[in-house]
Formats: C-alpha cells, structure tokens, sequence
C-alpha cells in the first residue's frame, strides 16, 4: 500500500525540477545536470514508494532507443587501452539512459503537463537569447571589461572583426545554443500549427531565430532553414492551395503555391545574405576560407588565426577522421584511445590545426566502429518509426523536422557528443515521443484520468 500523500509530493518535486531541466537549458549546464540527477533520483525513489504506475514496460518501446548507444560505446572498452580515461568518457555519456528512464516512469505526468514543459523551454530561450542580442551590441571594450568582472557569463574576447568568426554566446557554447534555439523554433512552430497564431509565440520565433543569426553557428542555420521549408510546404498544400483553389482552379492554384515556395526557396538566403550583417560576415568569411584553401596557398602563418577558420578546419577533421576509420573500419578506436588515436594523425596534418571531431556520423565510427555508427542510426530511423503512430500530420512532421534539423547539424558537428547539446537532443526527443502514446492503452493503470494537482 503506497504512502499517497509522500508519492503526490515526490511528483510535485519532479513535475519541478523537469520545469527547471528546461528552463535553465540555456543558461547553465552544470546547474542543469543537476536538475536532471534530482529528478532522476525523485523518479527512482517514486517507483519504490508508490511502484511503477508508467508507459506499459515493453523492449520495443521508442523511449529505450538512445541506450544502445551507450551499451556500445560500453563495449568499446573491451579493446580500449586506456580504460581509465574511457569509463570517465563513457560516464558523461549517463543521459543516454538517464533520459529514458526519467521520461517511461514519468510519461503520465510529462503527457498531462506537456504544455507547461514547452511554455518554460520558450521563455528560457527567449529570455537568454535577449540576453543574448543585447549584450551583441554592447561595444567590445566595455563587454570584454564586464565579462571579466563576473563569473556568470563567459568572457569575451575584443576582434577586429566583430562578425566575422560569431556573434558572443554569454552562457553556452555558441554552436550548442544554436542547437537548442534551433530546436525550441521547431517546437513553438509546432505549437502555431497547432494551437493558432499569437503575439508572444510570434515574439518568441523571432528572439530564438534573430539569435541564432547573430551567433553565427552556419550548420544550424542551413538545418533551421531546411526545417522551416518542410513546414513552409506543408502550410502551402494544407492552407494555401485549397483557399486558391476554390477562386482560381486546381490547376492555377498549384502554380502559384509552386512558385511561391520556389521564390521563397531561393530568395530567403539571398534576402539574408544581402540584408542582415552578421550572416553576410560569416558567410563571406566561409567564402575566402575555402577559396584560399582550393587555391593550395594555405600554409602557416602568423598572419591568419587558423583556430578560426571553422570551414577549414571541419574538411581538415573529415580527411584525418576518415583515415583512420579505413584502418579500423569494423570495431573503431575505442571511447578511451579514439583522442590519442586522433591526435596521432593530426601530428602530420599540413596546416597545423589542433586534433578535432567534427561529424557526429563518422564520429561514432570512429569510437565504436560500424556498430557505434549503426547505433545512431537505427535511434534516429526508429524515431521517425515511432512518429507514425503520433496521431496526425502535424505531430509526424514536427517529428520528421527534429530529426532532419539535427542529421544536417551532424554532417557539421557532434552535438551528442557534448552534454549541453545531447542534454537539448534527447529531452526533446523523448518528449516528442510522448505524442506516440495513447494514455488509454498504454498505462499499468486502469484510470488513466487521475488528476495529480499539481
């Protein structure tokens, strides 16, 4: 017999420290971490005092398939050398079944409490990314002086080109918030779709996507833009077409709605080439890095900060990386020697640049071989699976644009690899992933319309 006064406060404890996984996404990834541990720890201290009252326990259920991902890179160790290292690698990789468990014990009370997830993701991304654009235009001398005067934001360091390498991320990473506003925009698109137009949703797409043209991080650009085109489409065919159709003909109407998404197609890019700085900066920038670097020019050189020249550096990390996956194709360097290894075939690179990963596919490949690589395919394939069953077109393409917006940001990065971004990828998948659940036939319960007062 549970204590039901001791398990209705531990689901008040955790419906709070999920909001707070949330909210302080973009601000703090250490306070962050800690969210999710004391979630984590109130959700297992649930199960023992009121037992297991989730998701229908079941192997094929979609929330497992992060896991294999970290019982391969598990495995790695068998012929890693340096096991040390390789367990404390392998450690920080814990929300790989942390997120899992967290989400399956509490997918009554995360589905009944979906919107107020979402609502606090928004207004922490929308309240850093104003932090964000203002301190952008904070004049650089002054922003370099604050910066080093308080240890809440990261420091700044004065450019002769302010835009040119990215626009000053003052709580994570500029390429791992990029991921996180990429992902919110998709969400709150969902959300417009879903529940209609308003004036703060409106506010909040255009923070997160101003930001993330002010920062620069190019990978998530192009994957935010490819995102919104697939949403761009569906709006054509659903709303546009048919308003058209029933004035001017079948025929006509699909003209235009084709032309319509070819001019928005190719003129959005032009249009922010030509108009917003920052993304002119650093495209211009990715421009003159690959044309000195075709023209066999580019050597060492005092004149030129190499560690900037992004562009460069990531066709650099592709060459070295692939070298080494054909040497070991099938089981990989191991999580505890893949650095060493790297660092090894870095000693002869021609432009000096430091050792660096920087694809999430061959990534995977290169720690755990074709399995590691085999791993993240099947969890991103069998999400697109799940998604099927998510109970309409909407749901199925926010699904679908998830996962499209991160497979691109992989070509450029390893955003799973890092917990600010993996922190952002698999809380959002999984709560995705709760739009696949029936609550009448997928609960251990028999009432499933119990009110946790919350």
């Amino acid at each position: 017999m549970k204590n039901q006064q001791l398990y209705n406060l531990l689901e008040k404890a955790i419906h709070t420290g999920w909001m707070l996984v949330f909210l302080l996404m973009p601000f703090s990834i250490w306070w962050d971490s800690t969210a999710i541990v004391c979630t984590g720890i109130l959700s297992v201290f649930k199960v023992l005092v009121g037992g297991y009252e989730g998701e229908k326990l079941n192997w094929r259920n979609p929330q497992l398939l992060p896991v294999p991902v970290f019982i391969i890179y598990a495995f790695s160790l068998l012929y890693t050398s340096d096991l040390s290292w390789g367990g404390e690698l392998l450690f920080r990789q814990n929300t790989y079944l942390i997120f899992p468990i967290i989400i399956i014990i509490n997918s009554r009370l995360f589905i009944e409490k979906f919107d107020v997830y979402i609502k606090v993701f928004i207004v922490g991304l929308s309240l850093s990314g104003l932090i964000t654009i203002g301190l952008n235009y904070v004049p650089q001398h002054i922003l370099e002086e604050f910066t080093r005067s308080t240890s809440m934001l990261t420091n700044y360091k004065v450019r002769n080109k302010r835009m040119s390498f990215g626009g000053y991320s003052p709580f994570l990473d500029r390429l791992r918030y990029s991921y996180l506003l990429g992902t919110g925009t998709l969400v709150l698109i969902w959300q417009l779709c879903k529940k209609g137009i308003n004036l703060p949703r409106i506010i909040a797409v255009g923070v997160m996507m101003s930001t993330m043209l002010l920062l620069g991080a190019r990978g998530a650009q192009l994957a935010i833009l490819a995102s919104l085109m697939i949403w761009l489409l569906y709006s054509i065919i659903t709303y546009s077409i048919p308003k058209l159709q029933k004035r001017l003909g079948k025929r006509i109407a699909y003209m235009l709605g084709v032309a319509y998404f070819g001019v928005i197609v190719i003129g959005a890019p032009i249009v922010l080439n030509k108009t917003v700085p920052s993304v002119n900066a650093r495209y211009s920038q990715l421009m003159w890095e690959l044309k000195k670097y075709q023209s066999g020019k580019m050597q060492p050189s005092k004149n030129y900060d190499y560690l900037g020249f992004t562009g460069v550096r990531r066709i650099q990390s592709w060459k070295n990386t692939w070298k080494i996956i054909k040497r070991q194709p099938l089981l990989g360097a191991g999580i505890g020697d893949w650095e060493e290894v790297l660092d090894k075939q870095y000693e002869n690179d021609e432009l000096g640049f430091p050792p660096n990963s920087q694809q999430q596919f061959l990534h995977h490949w290169l720690i755990a071989g074709m399995l590691g690589l085999l791993s993240l395919i099947v969890m991103l394939i069998g999400f697109l699976l799940a998604m099927r069953r998510s109970g309409g077109t909407i749901n199925q393409l926010l699904g679908f644009t998830f996962i499209l917006f991160f497979v691109i940001t992989f070509l450029f990065d390893i955003p799973l690899w890092y917990q600010t971004s993996r922190v952002g990828f698999l809380a959002t998948f999984g709560m995705i992933l709760l739009l696949t659940i029936n609550p009448q036939n997928n609960f251990n319960q028999e009432k499933t319309n119990k009110s946790h007062n919350l």
